[in-house]
């Protein structure tokens, strides 16, 4: 597979230091927030893809795997498979080809009782990794991984190879087309070019998965708008120009989840993310 970014990049997003303060921080800022505006007008302001996502997409697909395999690609920091075990009660494992990143998730996981052993350091893509996890995972998961390679369909079907029969397939990756082009290109343009943005529209999005051995149960954009999408250079004075944006953000949250409830205004134009959720054949 030929990525679109090199593992110098992943490494350099890493620092395994600072395991206990991203293990802690979340929940002290939130505890200082809720106490200052309520625990209702906080949920309303949470970011409101997070809310589409957690909230209504993933119950639909999720809410009955208690106790599944369920694998991330690309699985540092490890977040997100630390909130799958809380909120669905699954078994988390994640495959990290970044030392650092690994290192970090298993640092993490350690810090919510997880065993640091479900962290596999390695190529995703190895002969060894596919034949010795081929059918073995109950669902497999990416978020912002495939539109890193040119060879779309072919990292697919690696996801599809480790998963197990009629398991559940549950890819997203970012919308930087429409609008977010351009705010990616105001706020870090540098990063264009290691994205597949070809595969950035719905309509080519899910002729990825046609000639899959997998059944679609959804395949859309998701959340309306989010500067959250985007990041600039630590010393830049761009930084300053998105924090702002970031507070603007909360209040577009809300006005969102007033609006439009679990429906969401999905667009080409505007909505961060696309996702498709399948299950694969016998």
């Amino acid at each position: 597979m030929k990525p679109l970014t090199e593992m110098q990049h992943w490494n350099s997003q890493y620092d395994p230091r600072a395991a206990r303060v991203a293990a802690d921080a979340p929940s002290r800022l939130k505890s200082a927030i809720r106490r200052f505006l309520g625990p209702t007008v906080l949920e309303y302001m949470r970011d409101y893809g997070d809310y589409l996502l957690w909230n209504v997409i993933y119950p639909q697909f999720l809410s009955t795997k208690r106790g599944a395999k369920v694998l991330e690609v690309g699985s540092a920091p490890g977040h997100h498979l630390i909130r799958l075990r809380d909120v669905f009660g699954v078994e988390p494992y994640g495959v990290e080809y970044a030392p650092k990143g690994a290192e970090l998730n298993r640092k993490l996981f350690e810090l919510h009782g997880i065993s640091s052993n479900q962290v596999i350091q390695g190529d995703f893509f190895s002969p060894a990794f596919q034949s010795k996890y081929a059918n073995h995972f109950d669902v497999v998961v990416s978020h912002g991984f495939i539109e890193h390679f040119t060879d779309v369909e072919g990292v697919i079907s690696r996801h599809l190879n480790v998963l197990a029969p009629c398991g559940c397939l549950v890819i997203s990756i970012p919308n930087l087309q429409g609008a977010n082009y351009f705010l990616v290109r105001l706020f870090r343009q540098e990063l264009i070019p290691q994205h597949n943005l070809s595969i950035m529209r719905r309509e080519a999005f899910c002729r990825l998965f046609n000639k899959q051995e997998v059944t679609p149960l959804l395949c859309d954009y998701y959340g309306t708008f989010s500067f959250g999408l985007f990041n600039s250079p630590p010393k830049s004075r761009r930084r300053h120009l998105l924090t702002v944006c970031g507070k603007v953000q909360r209040l577009l949250n809300a006005t969102f989840r007033g609006l439009f409830g679990a429906r969401g205004a999905e667009s080409r134009y505007f909505s961060p993310y696309l996702i498709f959720v399948g299950t694969k054949a016998r």
